[in-house]
């Protein structure tokens, strides 16, 4: 029945049925997501050169809104004999309700600028000379509701006094604005039948918007919660004053105050966040002999301001002995927090290959291709694969 809190009359053993009467959870659900783009481009001609640039300007927009228990839940399953008369009777086992006050209304930037010049310098040589320049703003929430966890106030609280969030439309994550992206290549052919190509590249990349830039949900900003069970052992009710009853509807929910006693896990971020890049380099000799090709090429690539989530609050080694264990990092200010998984740019990949090719083109009815490539790669954020990654203290080791 649309429009009616979750009732759900479950027996305890597999004597007897269920059913469930009004929404299911998850609902209301508000998600929509807009990208507006506008671009424009310009190529100019003049003797050997072919100029061309370009300005680029992407807004997007992502609204969402959901609640877990808007409408609240009422569960009926004390046993197989009393489940149903409860429900007649309208007192429920547990009551459960989860509102969230606040709508995620979140915005970014991205605009771009290029120019690229294809020269034909001479007959056997080709030069191929570009600039970007991008900018990619920070997660911002049209209503300035994101709260970030900042491990530096948190270190620096007391137990009476903790209030480790930066608050606002970023939530205290930089812009940067020196996001140049410079592009080269060449081709070289100093006589017939012989080839040297190379090239050399740089891309920058935003924040990955489905990861813990996204998941500032902290205090005040957070869902409230409510989870009572009207039932108890000595005759009271756990709920609210006012609530407990089926025909008193969905319970009240209060807001929790931000102090030390903070549970489970809060959004970290930090607010030196560079947009990650990619530099690419590559070398290519080809030589023909008849119908065959052979060529002989290195490929690298440098990736650096990747995205790295270690977990900031897991207890230190201890050197005491098995079974002794020291207290998380944050355990003296606010003991009731578990992981905190703090999103950097401090990831790191490196790339590199040689590789070797021949090829058969089409000639007498028969063509072939051969590939070898011998290729290394370091990264610092690796999730180990099928075989696992060693790890220290929750980190990665370089």
């Amino acid at each position: 029945i649309s429009g009616l809190a979750t009732i759900d009359i479950v027996p305890m053993r597999a004597v007897g049925s269920s059913f469930t009467l009004g929404d299911d959870r998850y609902v209301p659900i508000f998600d929509v997501n807009n990208v507006f783009q506008e671009q424009g481009s310009l190529t100019w001609t003049r003797g050997t050169h072919n100029i061309k640039t370009g300005a680029s300007l992407i807004r997007r927009q992502l609204n969402y809104y959901q609640n877990t228990f808007g409408l609240a839940y009422f569960r009926f399953t004390q046993d197989e004999l009393t489940d149903l008369e409860n429900f007649l009777k309208g007192t429920p086992d547990e009551i459960q309700r989860q509102i969230n006050p606040k709508r995620q209304y979140f915005r970014f930037w991205e605009p771009a600028l290029y120019v690229q010049d294809d020269w034909h310098a001479k007959s056997w040589l080709t030069l191929n000379l570009g600039l970007r320049w991008d900018h990619f703003s920070p997660i911002t929430a049209a209503q300035g509701e994101r709260s970030n966890f900042d491990p530096v106030l948190a270190a620096a609280c007391t137990p009476s006094d903790c209030n480790p969030f930066r608050v606002g439309a970023t939530a205290g994550v930089k812009s940067y604005w020196t996001n140049f992206e410079p592009r080269f290549g060449f081709a070289v052919t100093p006589r017939a039948g012989f080839v040297v190509r190379g090239g050399f590249g740089m891309s920058r990349y935003a924040q990955d918007y489905a990861s813990g830039s996204m998941n500032l949900y902290n205090p005040p900003f957070v869902p409230l919660n409510l989870d009572c069970f009207p039932q108890t052992g000595t005759g009271a009710s756990a709920c609210p004053a006012g609530s407990g009853k089926l025909f008193q509807g969905a319970p009240p929910v209060t807001i929790p105050v931000i102090n030390n006693q903070l549970p489970g896990t809060v959004g970290a971020h930090a607010t030196d966040y560079p947009q990650a890049y990619i530099m690419q380099w590559n070398t290519t000799i080809q030589k023909q002999f008849g119908a065959n090709v052979v060529s002989v090429g290195y490929v690298g690539q440098v990736a650096r301001h990747l995205q790295y989530a270690p977990n900031i609050n897991i207890p230190p080694p201890s050197q005491a002995g098995p079974g002794v264990y020291n207290p998380r990092v944050f355990a003296g200010v606010m003991p009731n927090l578990a992981s905190i998984n703090y999103y950097t740019a401090t990831g790191a990949s490196e790339y590199n290959a040689a590789q070797l090719s021949f090829e058969r083109r089409y000639a007498k009815g028969l063509t072939a291709n051969v590939n070898y490539t011998f290729a290394r790669n370091l990264t610092n954020i690796s999730d180990g694969g099928t075989t696992g990654a060693a790890t220290v203290g929750g980190i990665l080791p370089n």
